[in-house]
């Protein structure tokens, strides 16, 4: 029985052990790192799930390494002693089994539809500028309220991006980690999506939807200070206009 409990510690160790230090370093599984407030709430989501996933699963080999033990110990006593009573799992125990799972599911269903808000649309202060996506099978193209167009998307930051995203042809999904959750798009059906980036710099992402010669094409974000934007969509609009 030592050596099973030993057995069983010791893996559970070795799990965690092999959890943090895949956590150390970039995974394919981490979230992106945030740089708006609905990333923020998308990351806070998958850790709080992360850990009562990684609870439970700890729990039940636990459980189940002292399942086993309990069982080997009946299964010795009825060797010396023929007429000593089964071990049976108590109504306590039973009760326990049937409400941490439930528990852990109503602690995670509160949490997501709590966060759920600030995962789409981030809370309206400060100014905000409209834009239309257009995807098509070459790429993206990105229009903006005084005409200037972009095949990147460039935003100030600070400001609430409304972005209007559409589907020229066929299924278009418009996805960067960094900034916000992913919308998926058909033709004639458009999607709304608001968002506002913390910090200047440059985001990319990708469309999860094959999309023609483009199998996933990628999507870019630059987010610039408020003068820098100005700046760029003004004579973005002025080469348009006179093109």
């Amino acid at each position: 029985m030592r050596k099973l409990i030993t057995s069983v510690l010791g893996g559970s160790s070795l799990a965690l052990l092999l959890a943090a230090s895949a956590l150390a370093g970039p995974s394919p599984l981490e979230p992106a790192v945030p740089a708006s407030s609905n990333a923020h709430a998308l990351a806070d989501i998958y850790w709080v799930v992360f850990a009562i996933a990684l609870a439970l699963f700890v729990l039940v080999v636990v459980g189940l390494g002292l399942a086993v033990a309990r069982g080997r110990a009946a299964d010795a006593r009825a060797t010396t002693d023929p007429e000593a009573a089964p071990s049976r799992l108590g109504g306590a125990r039973l009760a326990a089994l049937v409400a941490v799972p439930v528990a852990a599911l109503v602690v995670v269903a509160a949490f997501v539809l709590v966060k759920q808000g600030a995962a789409r649309r981030p809370a309206a202060t400060g100014s905000s500028i409209a834009v239309t996506a257009l995807g098509t099978s070459g790429g993206w193209t990105y229009t903006y309220a005084n005409g200037a167009t972009s095949d990147d998307l460039r935003i100030p930051t600070g400001a609430v991006i409304r972005l209007t995203i559409t589907a020229a042809d066929v299924q278009h999904s418009w996805w960067v980690p960094s900034l916000a959750g992913q919308v998926r798009v058909f033709p004639g059906e458009p999607a709304q999506l608001s968002f506002r980036s913390d910090r200047d710099g440059a985001y990319a992402g990708r469309s999860t939807v094959a999309q023609g010669a483009t199998a996933t094409p990628e999507i870019a974000v630059v987010s610039l200070a408020q003068s820098d934007f100005d700046d760029w969509v003004g004579k973005a609009a002025t080469a348009k206009g006179g093109s």
